[in-house]
């Protein structure tokens, strides 16, 4: 599912129920949830959610409660039975609840650059990979933790380098602003120079 068009059906509840759309970081939790499923569940069930009495605060909670009714629905029992075999992981399993993968980012900040994308290491309940080729090797949730090598967790964007200071002050700033000229370097003022004994 595309996020806008996630972020449209969403709009769509809150408007209807009358309330502000919320912080990003509540849309993101619900995405999290839907970003694997077809578009038309989310207008089918923002439907739903808008006949609903209130609005629930969980929303992402309340999408995955309506996910098995719009499968009952809009599927066809061959349809049913395809999703059902496509699933990677066991439904019992308690690592990956039939995820089948683990979604995780490396701990070297080598390994990773921000903005790309988590690795997907296989849960050993994974069957899904047992026809592959070269099959990745298949890990339980004790061994990423256990290696140290992996995180769940994004890891923080760190700044290369310091920070370059302004040779001129705010107010030089504000007044090229509001000339239209814009933010260029001069050379540094010799004032503004911290004596040596302080540098």
């Amino acid at each position: 599912m595309e996020r806008f068009v996630f972020n449209e059906a969403m709009n769509g509840v809150f408007a209807a129920f009358s309330k502000p759309v919320p912080r990003q970081a509540v849309l993101d939790e619900a995405y999290k949830v839907v970003q694997d499923w077809p578009d038309e569940f989310i207008y089918w069930a923002a439907d739903k959610l808008k006949e609903k009495e209130a609005l629930k605060p969980n929303i992402g909670r309340e999408l995955k409660l309506l996910f098995p009714a719009w499968e009952d629905v809009a599927l066809t029992p061959e349809e049913k039975e395809r999703r059902r075999r496509k699933r990677a992981g066991d439904e019992n399993c308690p690592d990956c609840h039939g995820e089948g993968w683990f979604y995780c980012y490396p701990t070297s900040p080598k390994l990773y650059k921000p903005g790309l994308a988590p690795y997907a290491i296989p849960c050993k309940c994974n069957t899904l990979i047992d026809d592959w080729d070269n099959p990745p090797r298949k890990a339980s949730l004790q061994e990423l933790k256990e290696s140290g090598r992996w995180t769940m967790r994004p890891p923080q964007r760190v700044r290369n380098g310091d920070p370059k200071p302004l040779g001129f002050s705010l107010r030089q700033l504000l007044d090229r602003l509001h000339a239209g000229v814009g933010i260029q370097d001069e050379p540094e003022d010799p004032r503004r120079k911290l004596p040596e004994q302080y540098q």
